[in-house]
C-alpha cells in the first residue's frame, strides 16, 4: 500500500509535469504523504479485523 501510494504521485508527475496534489511536490511532503497511507492502512485493517471478530462471536451466540 505505501509503495503503491508513493508510486502514483511519481507516475503523476512524469505523465504531466508536475504534482496534482500539492503537499508531494516536496520530498518531505512525498515522505509525510507516504507515512499517512501506510497508518491509514494498517487502522483500515485493524478496523476490520475487529469488525470480523465481533461477527464471528456474534453469529456464534444465536
Amino acid at each position: 500500500m505505501l509503495a503503491g501510494l508513493v508510486a502514483i504521485h511519481l507516475i503523476l508527475k512524469l505523465a504531466l509535469g508536475f504534482s496534482g496534489i500539492a503537499p508531494t511536490r516536496t520530498l518531505a511532503g512525498l515522505i509525510a504523504q507516504a507515512i499517512a497511507g501506510g497508518v491509514g492502512g494498517y487502522l483500515f485493517h485493524v478496523i476490520s479485523l475487529k469488525r470480523k471478530d465481533d461477527r464471528s462471536a456474534h453469529n456464534l451466540a444465536t
